[in-house]
């Protein structure tokens, strides 16, 4: 049973609505010439993540297109 309740978490939330923008509420900052998709969920809590070209696996740099 255990192992289903794992399988089904993993199965959810990797399901994404089809045309969702999931990067639409995140703000782009730039560090030391990377890029970063940076977003807070209330005020003790923030996440940030390096942005990455999804054609080449490398980052973006500040000023660069996705």
């Amino acid at each position: 049973m255990k192992y289903l309740v794992v399988v089904a978490t993993l199965f959810l939330v990797g399901c994404v609505e089809d045309g969702s923008d999931q990067t639409s509420d995140m703000i782009t900052v730039c560090l030391d010439g990377v890029a970063y998709w940076v977003t807070s969920a209330g005020t003790n809590y923030q996440m940030m993540a390096p942005r990455i070209d999804p054609d080449t696996l490398s980052f973006v740099r500040c000023g660069g297109k996705l």
